[in-house]
């Protein structure tokens, strides 16, 4: 697995796609790397700026669903 560095993960990010296999490559990667949890979550907090919200709400809800069989109106 590779290794840890901000501009990894704002590549990969960049690249999620809908599909199962994208969400849970990326979702293994962070488990993978939880121990950088800050750094994660500053990197995704600015991708979500840069993003259009409703882009980012569509892959949260994705993963969400695949990760935890949550359902959203």
């Amino acid at each position: 697995m590779s290794a840890f560095s901000e501009a990894a993960l704002e590549k990969k990010l960049s690249e999620l796609s809908n599909s199962q296999q994208s969400v849970q490559t990326l979702s293994l990667w962070l488990i993978h790397h939880r121990k950088h949890s800050r750094p994660i979550v500053t990197v995704w907090e600015r991708e979500l700026r840069k993003e259009r919200v409703s882009v980012w709400r569509d892959k949260l809800q994705g993963l969400c669903e695949d990760q935890n069989g949550i359902q959203f109106s």
